[in-house]
């Protein structure tokens, strides 16, 4: 329980723990946005190819 009373204990701790679990998270979701719809037009369109064939 240290941590959890660190964080109670110092808003500036509990501040740039927040802030970096922020960073991680809209950086995982930045990456996911950003590569899926190009994941799944490549996907699409080999498949759009094969059936043309």
């Amino acid at each position: 329980m240290n941590i959890i009373q660190a964080l109670e204990q110092s808003a500036l701790f509990l501040y740039l723990s927040v802030g970096l679990l922020g960073l991680l998270v809209g950086s995982f979701l930045n990456v996911v946005v950003y590569r899926l719809p190009i994941m799944l037009q490549r996907s699409w369109r080999q498949e759009c190819l094969s059936f043309l064939e």
